[in-house]
């Protein structure tokens, strides 16, 4: 009797005839994928991030599109108006994008291991810009909202989390500071729109530029 754990004969035949039967057609989109995949893996575009990292991503994504939209269309709005409802929503929408950042920021600093490498094939000065894009996005999604919060302060106006609690008071009321907030907010809101255009044209160039899979790595159903 044949030892099963020794025995690779049955196991070999039935690649063969499953190769011996696969079309033409199939065999080359299988060769295809083990070649992407292998150069994946080499030149740095394989792997994938963590599933919380995923969520928090997609969150982000969401959340930082709703408010970029309220901020655009608030104008000149003031609490008590009909505006000012959708103020008061954008203020607790900015309190949990900051909520957010910071906790991926720190389950980032904690599970390094966990992301996947650069990719080795880019030019330098796009690795450095996608380098930057990338810090840009933790440092200006954490100071808008401080920054708001820092401007609605200083116009004496009391920020709650959707009504639930009230925010802190960064600034006193009246103070010079908070027209300086107001104007670093704005432009930083400004950037942030430039910057998620480079970042989403990055994404497609890898993917139908260079038909890697480094935008697979950041999507739901992608493992590792």
């Amino acid at each position: 009797m044949t030892d099963p754990r020794t025995d690779t004969a049955p196991r070999r035949v039935v690649v063969a005839d499953a190769a011996a039967t696969r079309s033409p057609q199939a065999s080359a989109i299988a060769a295809e994928y083990d070649e992407v995949y292998a150069d994946a893996q080499d030149n740095g575009t394989g792997g994938s991030y963590d599933n919380v990292i995923k969520a928090l991503h997609w969150t982000i994504v969401a959340v930082v599109l709703l408010q970029l939209f309220m901020g655009y269309t608030l104008g000149g709005a003031e609490p008590g108006q009909p505006a000012g409802y959708v103020l008061g929503f954008h203020m607790g929408t900015g309190a949990t994008i900051l909520a957010i950042m910071l906790f991926r920021l720190g389950w980032r600093l904690t599970h390094l291991h966990h992301v996947p490498p650069s990719p080795k094939d880019l030019p330098r000065w796009l690795q450095i810009v996608s380098r930057v894009n990338h810090y840009y996005f933790y440092a200006a999604l954490i100071a808008m909202p401080v920054l708001g919060l820092a401007w609605a302060s200083s116009r004496g106006w009391q920020p709650t989390y959707f009504g639930l609690f009230p925010l802190p008071k960064i600034l006193p009321n009246g103070s010079p500071l908070g027209n300086i907030a107001a104007i670093g907010h704005s432009v930083l809101a400004h950037l942030t729109v430039f910057a998620i255009a480079l970042h989403v044209t990055g994404a497609l160039y890898h993917r139908f530029g260079k038909h890697d899979r480094v935008i697979h790595r950041m999507l739901p159903s992608n493992r590792a």
